[in-house]
């Protein structure tokens, strides 16, 4: 009885750095998939010809898709999306753009003890860097001649 007495604080502790360790795993995996619809998001309402400026209302837009998926947040979070220039892809005749999101989240922990979180209530996650390419063909002229 009295080594069950010793042993619970053990249990306890390694209980709630399991689940913390649990929950920042799920976390990362839901971030992966948030950011990939975030570069779909932003190459859905952006053109290849833009300039390369990330609008405040698709700013909002994506800030608040965000937040939807992670309602615990602490902060807001951070979004930044990279555009590239407008390229020429000669092989296939066509332009493209890249775009590279990078998505911050801070979370608290499940279960907070100065002793399992090194006195850190929250921790913050980051996607993993994504690229998304946008492609347009360019329009090319057909002429048929046909002689009777």
């Amino acid at each position: 009885m009295i080594s069950f007495a010793v042993l619970l604080p053990i249990l306890m502790i390694l209980i709630a750095l399991g689940v913390n360790s649990v929950k920042m795993f799920i976390a990362k995996a839901k971030l992966s998939d948030v950011s990939a619809e975030v570069g779909l998001i932003v190459s859905a309402h952006s053109s290849v010809s833009d300039i390369g400026q990330f609008p405040p209302e698709l700013k909002s837009l994506v800030t608040h898709y965000v937040k939807n998926f992670f309602p615990e947040a602490s902060k807001t979070p951070e979004v930044v999306i990279d555009f590239s220039q407008v390229s020429t892809d000669s092989t296939s005749n066509a332009e493209y753009m890249t775009y590279h999101p990078s998505i911050k989240v801070e979370l608290p922990f499940p279960f907070y003890h100065a002793t399992l979180s090194e006195g850190a209530k929250n921790f913050t996650i980051s996607a993993t860097p994504l690229t998304v390419k946008k492609q347009v063909s360019r329009p090319v002229d057909i002429l048929f001649i046909v002689d009777f």
